[in-house]
């Protein structure tokens, strides 16, 4: 329901027919539906107005009046999810939370997110379904910073992949549907040393399809993907179509993240054993203790393990004398039997 109106082309007659709905943005933040200026609006406006009393709805009875717990808990849960809300957006880069009032038309400012920019053109182009799909994109990796309104900034790695079996062959024969079998990670890092050396730190994992959904999984990395929901996006639909995302797509993004992290690990030995303990508490099979089980990590758990038998990737290290130590695929690693070993 609702009309979709563009007023830069056919703003003729807004103001008379539509006054109602224009009035709350007109200057604000400089603004103007009607007088769009030259260069257009530097950004996107959303504007959600509380139901007060005295204001009869069709939609819903329920009131929202200022300083109410429920209006306290709808901004008190947008601060709780603000640090992840701009992980996996393509093209946001800052969000701000204002608040204002019949009594005062100045706006106070609530929140502040930004990052920094995703420069990779891969990052932009990433929920686009390749035409050649054997030229396709390869898996890369960035490290982003997120900054909130306390000044406190957050560093990330974010790794994206593209699904090079079931998803991408069902994205394929149901091009019409829009599916595209892209999928990312995101575990939150620790700066140690110098030159760029990195900690992973254990992260609640999130998912998200664009946006964070209600709901952790019990890994330790965030996921975001194109993955069915269920409308009220509380629930994601253990559908053919997400399987084939996790056990994909998401399994391709993790073996990049873990190369990714492996390229940043620490030159002091004492902090590569803090690395290690956190960088293979990653890999899927390792849960939150006492979590309650999900139905994404035993799905990625499985293909994650049956991926170390064929992957090229370094992400296993094997401690040496002469350099203390060097990175291996799993198919170099050699593991004795327990009849070799000591009793």
């Amino acid at each position: 329901p609702g009309m979709l109106i563009d007023f830069v082309k056919r703003n003729t007659g807004l103001k008379e027919y539509y006054s109602d709905q224009i009035a709350p943005y007109e200057g604000v933040f400089g603004c103007s539906i009607v007088s769009p200026p030259p260069n257009g609006f530097d950004g996107t406006l959303f504007r959600f107005p509380f139901r007060k009393s005295g204001i009869v709805s069709e939609i819903s009875d329920d009131l929202f009046s200022q300083g109410s717990k429920r209006v306290d808990t709808l901004k008190g849960s947008l601060s709780e999810t603000a640090a992840n809300l701009l992980l996996f957006l393509q093209n946001v880069n800052r969000i701000e939370l204002y608040e204002t009032t019949d009594q005062n038309s100045e706006a106070n400012k609530l929140l502040l997110i930004e990052r920094t920019d995703p420069g990779s053109t891969y990052f932009k182009k990433r929920f686009t379904l390749p035409k050649d799909i054997s030229n396709s994109m390869t898996p890369s990796s960035q490290i982003m910073e997120l900054l909130d309104n306390k000044s406190q900034s957050s560093l990330w790695m974010v790794s994206s992949a593209l699904g090079i079996n079931e998803s991408l062959q069902h994205a394929s024969n149901q091009s019409e549907s829009g599916l595209v079998p892209f999928a990312e990670v995101a575990v939150k890092l620790k700066t140690v040393g110098e030159d760029n050396q990195y900690i992973p730190l254990r992260t609640e994992g999130g998912i998200s399809c664009f946006l964070p959904l209600p709901f952790t999984t019990t890994l330790h990395f965030h996921i975001n993907g194109y993955f069915e929901v269920t409308q009220d996006r509380k629930l994601l639909k253990m559908t053919d179509w997400n399987k084939f995302l996790i056990q994909d797509a998401v399994v391709c993004a993790l073996l990049e993240l873990l190369q990714g992290l492996t390229r940043y690990a620490p030159h002091d030995s004492h902090m590569m054993e803090e690395f290690l303990q956190s960088y293979y508490s990653i890999f899927p099979h390792h849960c939150h203790e006492g979590a309650v089980p999900d139905t994404v990590q035993p799905v990625l758990a499985e293909s994650f393990k049956s991926s170390l038998k064929t992957t090229n990737s370094k992400i296993i290290w094997l401690r040496t004398n002469e350099v203390g130590g060097c990175w291996i695929s799993p198919q170099e690693v050699q593991v004795l039997s327990s009849d070799f070993h000591i009793k």
